[in-house]
Parts: structure tokens; sequence; C-alpha cells
């Protein structure tokens, strides 16, 4: 990566250049860097900058210049897998910054491993790689030296760093993921229908008692009744910004869990901040030899990985009420990503005009919604805003790339200025233009973050630079990060951790134990579109004793492919009502998918209706035992509006 020019807070100016192999994430160390009032450079990449060195008689105008010099990747003492990957960074002196520049051609940032130079590149110079394969261990540092003298100016501290074979670094690796996981939560990495059968194994008394209400979830329509009054506590809050979180419905759960138990949680989410997961309809991947359909019969087999799976995200999105799938008109895949954002926008602007901005994000982030919000209520309310981490780049034309755009779809030779995907703000004027003109505007598929700034030439928006931002596969931890992308999810509560211990940002950064494993992305290969599988619910009225020889009234559920769970009551001390309310708990976290959308109130008809004919059986054949067992429910089950 070429050296480059940026321009940090306090009006500080970075110089940035990487070593690099092509093969690999490329490093962007361009990034802003913490200024504390005292003028001390607070720690950028999870250790502490350096002074650097002068070096032999340097004259004092060239002393003037660098005021930090450091190696920010690798850290040192770290343990590497070929190739490595360099990244320095180079902070000026206040009010010298021309002077560099001006001198910068005759400068040169050299690599040193083991007191061999390996690579010299001008300051001023193009991209810049070096590849560095050998295993063993090594120290190394860099110098700024003059060209035209052969004079070294300035040092780096020395560093230290080994290289393993593949081998190696993953069993090092999986140590200190093992060192970690006892810090986390137990289960924080399950899958979606490990977490699924979990939760109907342990029938929580708390996860049953939250079921049993009505007013969970986000109605998609105008809302009336119950819901209707939680929509207007939201207005009432004063809501600043709506998040709507891409996310991968079948393979990121485990990234969906990490942010709701940390920044996303009800615990730390500032006042005035609502948070949605965007699913769009499930894809799963299509197995060699998995099919839907007998090949004798050609009559549908459902298949019973794939009911779990379906009956696990119906869970899911009851028992959190936060993520949408069907409800939007967009798939879940890779190239549906433009679709899934107008589906976001539209119903922030239809459900939640109220607010003053939307995010869009990733679903692999850390934020600090804190800093976030409060800029945005200092800010206060604005038409035509459009802001993140902004790039200019050329469109790529390479056909072995998924983000390949051929010219025939985009002819011109640059791309205009875009806002990265993970993280993009837009103001609710934005939001309401791309909801009213969401079926004419055109988009380039996958690339979401690529349709935004061209939806918004139509209304002459461009993107503004939002400080903060920054993602893992670009770029090292930074401890002044607003938000950080391509994370895992051990990340992502390690980073909630620091945050509530009031360490650094970046306490603890390993790049390989933070950055999102390849798993948690959407398999390859073909995925087709995960089909629902509805099922009736199957009830039977059971009447007995219990262990006390009393009375119970016993109802037993099933469907046509799962066994039954049953629940028993004695009508001499629990209300109908009450029972009803415990069996639509127990049905909901049981068999998600056979009642769906369904309210604990028409869940409860049904079984009043069981009910009523059992008791109409029991009248017609005269057994005064079973009727006056079920007499203190009578009027409940005949008088109920």
């Amino acid at each position: 990566m070429a050296g480059k020019w940026s321009s940090p807070r306090c009006d500080w100016v970075a110089v940035a250049l990487a070593f690099c192999l092509a093969a690999s994430p490329v490093l962007a160390v361009d990034s802003s860097l913490s200024v504390s009032l005292d003028g001390e450079v607070a720690s950028g990449y999870g250790a502490s900058l350096q002074t650097p060195s002068p070096l032999g008689d340097a004259n004092t105008e060239h002393d003037d210049l660098i005021m930090s010099l450091q190696i920010v990747y690798p850290l040192d003492g770290s343990v590497e897998r070929p190739p490595v990957l360099f990244a320095t960074e180079i902070v000026v002196h206040p009010g010298r910054e021309a002077l560099l520049a001006s001198r910068s051609q005759d400068l040169n940032l050299c690599l040193e491993i083991n007191n061999v130079t390996r690579a010299c590149y001008r300051l001023d110079g193009p991209a810049a790689t070096y590849e560095h394969w050998e295993l063993g261990s090594y120290t190394t540092r860099v110098l700024i030296t003059d060209s035209s003298t052969g004079k070294d100016y300035w040092q780096s501290a020395l560093i230290a760093f080994a290289v393993v074979s593949d081998l190696e670094f993953d069993a090092h690796l999986a140590r200190l993921i093992e060192e970690e996981r006892p810090k986390h939560r137990s289960g924080y990495d399950l899958t979606l229908v490990e977490w699924a059968k979990q939760q109907q194994r342990q029938q929580d008394e708390t996860l049953l008692l939250q079921l049993q209400q009505d007013d969970i979830g986000i109605a998609t329509v105008p809302a009336v009744g119950r819901q209707q009054k939680e929509d207007m506590s939201v207005a009432d809050e004063d809501l600043v910004l709506v998040v709507g979180v891409k996310t991968a419905v079948v393979s990121n759960f485990a990234l969906r869990q990490a942010m709701r138990e940390t920044w996303a949680s009800k615990k730390a989410l500032p006042r005035g901040v609502k948070v949605l997961f965007l699913g769009c309809r499930p894809f799963s991947a299509v197995k060699p030899g998995d099919s839907d359909e007998d090949a004798d019969t050609t009559e549908r087999k459902p298949n019973a990985e794939k009911r779990r799976l379906w009956e696990a995200i119906e869970l899911e999105k009851r028992v959190y009420g936060d993520m949408l799938t069907g409800e939007l008109d967009c798939d879940d895949n890779y190239f549906g990503l433009a679709d899934k954002v107008k589906e976001f926008l539209h119903l922030a602007a239809t459900r939640f005009a109220h607010a003053q901005y939307v995010m869009i994000a990733d679903d692999d982030l850390y934020v600090r919604m804190d800093t976030i919000v409060e800029k945005f209520r200092q800010q206060g309310s604005r038409r035509g805003f459009y802001s993140g981490q902004v790039l200019e780049m050329a469109p790529i034309r390479s056909a072995n790339n998924r983000n390949r755009l051929p010219e025939e779809q985009y002819s011109l030779s640059q791309l205009p200025p875009f806002a990265l995907g993970e993280y993009v703000f837009l103001s609710m004027d934005c939001a309401q233009f791309v909801s009213k003109n969401r079926r004419r505007l055109r988009d380039l598929g996958g690339m979401d973050d690529i349709s935004i700034p061209l939806w918004m030439l139509a209304i002459q928006v461009h993107p503004q630079a939002h400080p903060g931002l920054e993602h893992l596969r670009a770029g090292p931890c930074t401890d002044d990060l607003v938000a950080l992308g391509d994370l895992s999810p051990l990340a992502i509560r390690a980073i909630h951790a620091n945050v509530l211990a009031k360490r650094r940002f970046c306490h603890g950064f390993h790049r390989y134990m933070w950055l999102k494993p390849k798993k948690l992305a959407p398999p390859p290969g073909f995925a087709y579109s995960l089909p629902r599988f509805p099922e009736p619910l199957q009830v039977d009225i059971l009447l007995g004793m219990d262990e006390s020889d009393n009375r119970e009234v016993v109802i037993a559920i099933s469907t046509p492919s799962q066994a039954g769970i049953k629940a028993s009551s004695l009508p001499s001390s629990e209300s109908l009502p009450d029972y009803l309310r415990r069996v639509c708990a127990r049905i909901r976290l049981n068999f998600p998918g056979a009642i769906g959308t369904s309210s604990c109130a028409e869940i409860a008809n049904r079984l009043r209706s069981e009910l009523q004919m059992r008791y109409r059986q029991l009248e017609a054949v005269g057994n005064a035992v079973i009727l006056q067992l079920l007499s203190s429910w009578r009027q409940d089950l005949f008088d109920h509006a």
C-alpha cells in the first residue's frame, strides 16, 4: 500500500506505509490518532506509541519533524503465520507537515529484520510491498533515512516476533481461544440450532414468562392496540437513531448474540436508539445428495435438518423480537444486499419516521453507540446527511472477484465516493427518498455500499467522512475508534469487557483471534431459499390424578413431526386464563414454526375451543366427577368475550 497522508484529529498529520503481501488482507495504517490534552499520543494499536530515536548527528531541522515512529504490526512478541504483514506509522510534529512533505522525496522508510535491511521505499513513492515467508524468530525495526546522504535520522523501537507453520499457528490460535473462552459466558458461540435445542431442553421459567406476552417483536404494518402503545413509547423516547444490522440469518447467530449481549443490549444502548437485525428470506446451503424431493414419487419430502433450522429461526424471532426475515421483501444472500438496504430504509421511513438518522451496519461490529448518539444529539436533525468511512476507487473488473463491476453494468472509470457498507449513516430524509423510489432505483446487487451513493446522487447528497470507523481486515485495532468491524463473537465480547472495565479499547488485541472467522460467512456454493414447514398443532385433553390424588387437567400438544409436550393444571388452584397463557408459552418455545406469529390470545382461543368440546362430551355422558373438576373454569370457558 502506498504511503498516504491523512488529517487525524487535532490536525496532526499521519503518514502511513504498509509492507504487505498482495495475497493477504491489506492493513490500512492511516487511522486517526487519539491525542490527550497534554499532548501525549494515546495507544493506537494495542501498544504504546514510541518516541522515535534520532540517530547520529542528524540536524535539528530533521529532529523537529517526527514526533512518533513505530511498527504497529506485527505486535511485539506476536506469533505469525507466513506471509507476515508489516505496518508502520509516523506522526509529525504540529506545524511541520509542509516541511516533511517538501523533503519526503529524499526520505526513505526502511524495514530492517535481524539487523539486515530488507526493503526501502520513498515516503512519496508508489505502493510498497514486501513479503516475509521464512519461519523462525525475528527482531525488526523501521528507520527513516536520507537517500541523498545515506544518513539514518529516526528509528522505531525494536520488536520481536515469530513465524511458524500453518499447523503450528492453528494450534497456537486454538490455545489462545481456549484461554479466552472462560472469560465469557458458557455457550456464547452456539449455532442457531444448538441454541434452540438448549432453550427447549432448559425450559427456563423467565423465558416462558416472557413468551406469555403478546407485545414481542416489531410489526411491519401500522400498529393497533397494544403494539400501538409500544410504538408511542418509542416515539416518546425522542428516537435519534434506528440501526439496521445486515445479518446472515443461518450462519451468523453467534454474532447477533454477541451484539445483543454487549453494545446492543438494553442495558448498554443509550436512550433514543433502536437496533433491528435485517435477515430477509433465509437461505440454506444445499449439500451434495441432499434433496427435498423423493426421486421415485416426486412427492415433497421435507428435510429434517432444514425443518429444525426453520423452527430455530422462528424461535429466535419470537424470543428476541428484533429480527426481520420474511417481513422484508428480499433474499438473504450476498446478491440481495442492496435490496436488504432498500427494505430497511423503507421500514425506517414508514415505521420510525420520527427518528433523526438511520445507520446501516454489518453484524460483525462493535459500536460505541454512546459516542455516536451523543454526536448526533449535538448535531441535531439535519437533511441531506450521508456519512461513514469514505473511499474513492476505480471499479473492479476482474472476473474472479465477487465485487466485479463489468463495463456494461457501470461504464465509468471511477466510482463515486462512497461510505463502506460496514457502517453507513443517513438522515431520515435520505431514507425517505429511497423508500418512496425503491421500486425504481437501480442497484448493483451485492454492492450495497456502492449502490447507496448512486441513489444519493439523484438528490445531490455526497458522503462525508465520519471519524473513528475501521474494519480489522484493513487495519489493526486503534483505541480511539467508535466502531470496529470484521470481528469474531469473542472479539465483540472482549472489547465490551474492556469498555465496562474502563480499559483501553484494544486491550488484549490479537489480530487472528479477533478477526471474524470465515465459517461465519454464508457458505459458498449453491443455496436454496429455506422453505417454510408449517404444521398443524395436535391437541389432546387428558383428565386424571396427580401424585397427591388431586384431579388435574393435562393438555398434550404435538405436531405430525414432533413428539408432544404436556402441561398440567389443578383447576382448584389456577385460573383458566393463567393456565392457557402458560400453555401458550410452552407451545411458542417448543413449536415456534407451527404457530408462527399467532398471539397468545389466538392460541388460547384454540385451546379453549378444544376444552369446550371435551366439556360437552362429558356433559353428554353425565360424568359428574369430571364436570365438578372443571366447574371453577366454567365461566371462563363459556363466557369469555
